[in-house]
């Protein structure tokens, strides 16, 4: 009756009276059946009274009483999530990794795809990269219908980028978007990746194809500039100038980013390579003047010095050697213009 009793009062949120009735209960009958649910309906009213410390120690007490896996899996998630809350991602893991020994061993317990997924989390964000992969990819594998699956593949796909693994990324992407009903942000990540991953492939045509699915009115992908910029890289692998012109102008259009000043250079690129070298020096001038990104001012003036020898102007080129020279001597670029200025 007391256990009955304290239940009544937690589903109430009666939380004082719930705390009372549960600790009453387990004086009275310390070796109860009910113990383990009893510790872990205190957590909860713990929790309700915003005394988190107080209720991961009922959950702790929990896990460790309790014979019933689902009830044990339930708690650890608890664990694991205030753990992860609070930045301490490896004891998260811990947390985790306890819930998905469970898994295996059973077969089957609640909250497996979950802990799968956020042990994922964890380990990206210890730095452990490959064992991160193979927790994501464990949550499809699980439950390929969860809630968490396909934004699973993407971050195992994210895993696989960032390892230079892009062949494996295309393909684990391709099957997320063959998924019907995702979701449209979700949808919209996965193309940007996958036609990340056919450019670093350089798998150009498939690349822009994808893209341009990211430049239709209701894409839903932000920010549009990254789209822009890759459509302007493949086109511009592709020879095809005026489409990688238009693409890199549309960057310069939407942001002010370090973006912008590559697209700046990449505008001077696409008119170096069809040998229209004075229009091509005056775009790199301009990453120069227009943009506070040391890396790329200095580029800047030394493209457009090459470019303005090129179209015969060697004393305007000479004049933005000088500068890197005597304005950027620890610039990449300033070894190179002294030995251009040197012949």
């Amino acid at each position: 009756i007391k256990y009955s009793t304290a239940h009544c009062m937690l589903r109430e949120e009666k939380y004082d009276g719930a705390i009372n009735t549960y600790d009453a209960f387990l004086k009275e009958f310390p070796n109860s059946p009910q113990k383990a649910n009893a510790l872990y309906d205190l957590a909860w009213a713990y929790l309700g009274k915003k005394d988190e410390n107080r209720a991961l120690d009922y959950f702790q007490q929990a896990a460790r009483q309790t014979k019933d896996a689902h009830l044990k899996a339930d708690a650890l998630f608890r664990l694991g999530e205030a753990q992860y809350a609070r930045e301490k991602y490896d004891q998260a893991a811990q947390f985790y990794s306890q819930i998905t020994a469970l898994d295996a061993a059973l077969e089957s317990v609640d909250f497996a795809d979950k802990a799968y997924y956020k042990l994922g989390w964890s380990l990206e964000k210890l730095g452990k990269k490959q064992q991160a992969l193979e927790a994501y990819q464990k949550v499809a594998e699980k439950n390929p219908d969860s809630a968490v699956a396909a934004d699973a593949i993407l971050r195992a796909a994210l895993m696989l980028k960032e390892m230079n693994k892009h062949a494996d990324a295309v393909k684990a992407l391709q099957s997320l978007v063959a998924k019907p009903g995702l979701e449209k942000q979700l949808l919209a990540k996965a193309h940007f990746h996958l036609a990340e991953s056919l450019r670093s492939l350089k798998r150009w045509g498939s690349a822009i194809n994808t893209y341009r699915l990211l430049t239709q009115p209701d894409a839903g992908f932000e920010p549009a500039y990254h789209v822009y910029y890759g459509l302007g890289v493949c086109a511009f692998e592709l020879n095809a100038f005026a489409d990688a012109h238009n693409a890199f102008s549309r960057v310069i259009e939407l942001t002010e980013t370090e973006t912008a000043a590559k697209a700046q250079l990449a505008l001077g690129e696409t008119l170096a390579r069809q040998k229209k070298y004075a229009e091509a020096g005056r775009e790199f001038l301009k990453a120069h003047i227009l943009y506070g990104y040391p890396q790329w001012k200095t580029k800047g003036l030394l493209r457009a010095a090459q470019c303005f020898s090129q179209a015969g102007e060697k004393e305007r080129a000479a004049k933005y050697l000088k500068l890197i020279v005597d304005q950027f001597p620890k610039s990449k670029e300033a070894p190179e213009a002294g030995k251009l200025l040197a012949n």
